[in-house]
Formats: C-alpha cells, structure tokens, sequence
C-alpha cells in the first residue's frame, strides 16, 4: 500500500497537518482501526481533501458562540435541525 504525502511546505504553519491527523486518529479510534488503515480509507474516499479544503470554515464554526451554545445542555440549541442551526449560526456568530 502507498500512501500519498503531503508537503508541509504548502502550510504557513502546522495548524491544517495537526488538524488532519487529528481527524486520522479520531477516525481510527472510533473505527476500531490503526492509523495507517484510516488514513487510506479516508484519502480513498476523498475526506481528508475536504477537510484540507474546508479548514476554514470548519475552525470558524468551532470557534462560533453557535458551537459554544450547541455544547450546554440547557440551551436546547442542538435540538435544531440543520437549516435551523445555520440560520442562527448567520444571525449569531
């Protein structure tokens, strides 16, 4: 099995590769796999470009006061559905 590499050079810093095998290490646990397994499955089936592609957005959302609410219980807040949760993500970021 050949495993494509990234070139790190691409990155101003190291924040895009951690986040990846972030994902890659979270993937493999819940998966029951090692590393090297996930890693395939999610370059094979094009994850890992989207995530790379998505950095951005996806750390926007994390750092959002939407995602800091969707984490308390008592806001109720991840009772919404999709549309709903963007909808209020727009009005409330």
């Amino acid at each position: 099995m050949m495993i494509r590499q990234h070139n790190n050079s691409q990155y101003k810093d190291d924040t895009i590769p951690l986040f990846l095998s972030f994902c890659i290490e979270q993937y493999a646990f819940s998966r029951g796999i090692n590393g090297s397994d996930a890693m395939k499955e999610l370059l094979d089936s094009g994850t890992l470009k989207y995530l790379e592609g998505n950095y951005e957005v996806i750390k926007k959302i994390y750092e959002s006061n939407t995602y800091r609410r969707l984490a308390r219980e008592e806001t109720k807040l991840w009772h919404y559905g999709p549309v709903a949760l963007f909808q209020y993500f727009q009005e409330h970021h």
